[in-house]
């Protein structure tokens, strides 16, 4: 039997998940080094579901530094934190309530999960939720796709940077775009997958 039969009778018996029940999530942070911590959290399934807030560092000791080449990325200033950021107890009792029981996805987990133990850390709080790559949601549609195996990365990176045009890439960096650009890519990409 060919990979191709073989992948054929796959797609046949697998159901397509839909991803209105996927749910993404980005952070910022306040620098790409070991002593950073989270500054800004968004999550959400649908473009119109997508929560996000600020984050505090005012009156967490270890949480002072502060990068400003990471501030020229995402345009996040200390002053808008303390005005406007939930302290991180709130923050973690939020996603909690939020997110109890659920799996979401994070293009970028290693990074984003060392930023989520770092928030649950000094909020005295565990998180009630898990974090997976977000490749593990596309997968099952990606493997469906009738593309040739070593053309699925090549299929996957032109339907990221649509999914970034339609976004506008100049919002990069920030969660609200950052979680709608993997939602539109999950759409693009379910669009392709024949059903």
């Amino acid at each position: 039997m060919t990979n191709e039969v073989i992948v054929t009778i796959i797609s046949r018996m697998i159901t397509v998940p839909s991803f209105n029940n996927v749910i993404f999530i980005d952070i910022e942070s306040s620098g790409l080094y070991h002593e950073s911590y989270p500054i800004e959290i968004g999550y959400g399934c649908t473009p119109e579901a997508i929560t996000s807030f600020l984050i505090t560092p005012e009156h967490t000791p270890d949480w002072q530094t502060w990068r400003e080449e990471a501030e020229a990325i995402h345009k996040i200033t200390r002053e808008m934190l303390y005005a406007s950021g939930l302290d991180p107890l709130a923050a973690a009792r939020k996603m909690n309530d939020d997110l109890r029981g659920k799996c979401i996805y994070s293009n970028a987990p290693e990074f984003d999960w060392e930023w989520l133990r770092e928030l649950f850390f000094v909020a005295d709080e565990r998180p009630e939720f898990t974090v997976r790559d977000s490749i593990e949601a596309y997968k099952p549609d990606l493997v469906l796709m009738e593309v040739k195996e070593d053309e699925i990365g090549a299929v996957f990176e032109a339907l990221n940077d649509a999914a970034w045009e339609r976004v506008g890439k100049e919002n990069q960096h920030r969660v609200t775009p950052d979680v709608l650009q993997q939602i539109y890519l999950a759409e693009l990409i379910a669009d392709k997958t024949p059903q």
